[in-house]
């Protein structure tokens, strides 16, 4: 699933969670659940913004917002 990510992942730009949420996709999306191991300034803005990050990756594209949860992001992830 991840053999051709890079070390470094790059936010391309953000979304809000609305337009996810409410765009309707056709075809296959993997989701992923990530535990953040310290907390950082921008995901508690992400989340009080109500936005996802969009990290476009070599033959995929990643959208990942932050989860009720403490810690934890959700993340869907299509090809291209």
């Amino acid at each position: 699933l991840a053999a051709d990510w890079p070390g470094m992942m790059q936010i391309v730009r953000l979304i809000s969670q609305d337009h996810m949420h409410n765009k309707q996709y056709v075809g296959k999306a993997d989701f992923l659940v990530f535990r953040a191991l310290n907390q950082h300034g921008f995901l508690g803005q992400l989340q009080e913004k109500k936005l996802c990050a969009v990290i476009q990756l070599p033959s995929q594209t990643l959208l990942l917002s932050v989860s009720d949860k403490a810690s934890r992001l959700i993340g869907m992830l299509f090809p291209g």
